[in-house]
């Protein structure tokens, strides 16, 4: 009993904590809610009224009535049929100028318009249950419809001394369009409401950002490499007419994106392709492009070229249309955020002592130069010579996201 009791404490003291500290009004209320729930299960199991682990576990309820369970299969000593009167027994009420009362309603379907009514929801199939003592009217027109007249009359000694506490009429529904034999326990827009009030995972919505603006942007930037390998086939060595004009509007274009979008980290990674071919059309242009930086950058050119296919080429074009597909796919509402930043503003949310957070992570990346970070919110490329590569074995600090989310 005495572990029992820890568990019960364990599950009351988290849903006091979420009730307290959860940043979701909703998700504070339904953790509110099973505060109460669990110190009404400590209280039963205190006063002996609750007999956790009985076929019966509610003192007073026999073996029929659904209990109302917590997780852990813990009963709360009330019944899931009970409380207050739902919306549409209140609506059966007002149709019939009943009293809004369970035993009103009850006396009322025993009548001969009341079983006239059961008898048309059986037929038509225009009911619905939630919990099982919802259905057992229905079950009282049905035995008298087969003539099992004895039955029904058993049945209703037996819910007599509970028809002004639970529910048993049943609630009316659509046409039903699924055979007899199925059954579902949440319609299509509960579960989409559901979704919907699902947070976004900042894993999920860093691979989305790789792969709608990074990966795309990565292109580019190889594509303008590759241009500049001229006759000798040796990245770098030829460079066609407006392509300083179209490198610095590509660096520009990378700055901006960098601004606005912050939940991938990947472009900030000095191992990744994009940041090579990043600096190096920098160094370029600022006149610091040495010998070690260029073999990096004709390194990363063969890498991409070798993984994904040529700038242009079919294999390429596919696996980014396949990519962006993924990152299109619907995002639940509560999901699409805004800042005055931009419509992907940072997600931070690890501890900053996890291996995972953005503090823990920058520990093991390169330093940037002496011409580095600007101060700013965007950290900028170095504008010295590039940081040595990590040897072998060594793994980069982000992992390579699904769909090949790496460039």
């Amino acid at each position: 009993m005495v572990c029992v009791q820890d568990y019960v404490v364990g599950e009351l003291a988290r849903a006091l904590r979420t009730a307290r500290a959860h940043e979701d009004p909703v998700t504070r209320a339904r953790a509110d809610d099973r505060a109460g729930a669990w110190t009404g299960v400590l209280q039963g199991m205190s006063s002996g009224r609750l007999r956790i682990g009985s076929r019966t576990p509610v003192l007073g309820l026999p073996v029929w009535v659904t209990p109302q369970v917590l997780r852990g299969g813990f009963a709360t000593g009330l019944a899931a049929s009970g409380g207050p009167l739902q919306a549409y027994e209140r609506q059966w009420a007002d149709r019939w100028g009943l009293p809004h009362s369970r035993s009103a309603l009850f006396a009322h379907f025993l009548t001969d318009a009341g079983l006239a009514e059961l008898d048309r929801l059986l037929t038509t199939r225009t009911y619905a249950v939630a919990v099982a003592e919802e259905a057992a009217l229905l079950t009282v027109a049905w035995l008298l419809r087969s003539g099992d007249r004895t039955a029904a009359l058993d049945l209703l000694e037996e819910l007599a001394p509970f028809a002004h506490r639970l529910r048993f009429t049943p609630r009316p529904a659509a046409v039903a369009s699924l055979p007899p034999d199925h059954l579902f326990v949440r319609s299509a827009s509960q579960v989409r409401a559901q979704l919907d009030a699902r947070p976004a995972r900042p894993a999920v919505e860093a691979q989305r950002e790789t792969l709608a603006v990074w990966n795309p942007l990565a292109d580019r930037f190889l594509t303008l490499w590759w241009d500049t390998r001229g006759e000798s086939d040796v990245v770098g060595t030829s460079f066609p007419a407006g392509w300083t004009e179209t490198a610095r509007s590509l660096l520009q274009e990378y700055e901006d994106l960098a601004r606005v979008h912050t939940r991938s980290a990947r472009h900030r990674d000095p191992k990744g392709n994009l940041w090579v071919l990043v600096a190096a059309t920098r160094g370029h242009l600022d006149g610091w492009l040495d010998d070690r930086l260029t073999g990096r950058l004709r390194t990363a050119v063969a890498a991409m070229v070798a993984k994904r296919g040529r700038p242009g080429s079919p294999a390429l074009r596919q696996l980014r249309e396949t990519q962006a597909r993924v990152a299109a796919a619907p995002v639940p509402r509560r999901c699409r955020t805004s800042s005055p930043q931009g419509p992907s503003p940072p997600l931070r949310c690890w501890p900053a002592s996890s291996p995972r957070s953005p503090q823990r992570r920058s520990q093991h990346l390169p330093r940037p130069g002496p011409r580095g970070a600007d101060g700013g919110q965007l950290p900028r490329l170095p504008t010295s010579p590039v940081p040595a590569p990590a040897g072998p074995g060594q793994a980069g600090p982000v992992r390579r996201a699904a769909l090949g989310g790496g460039c």
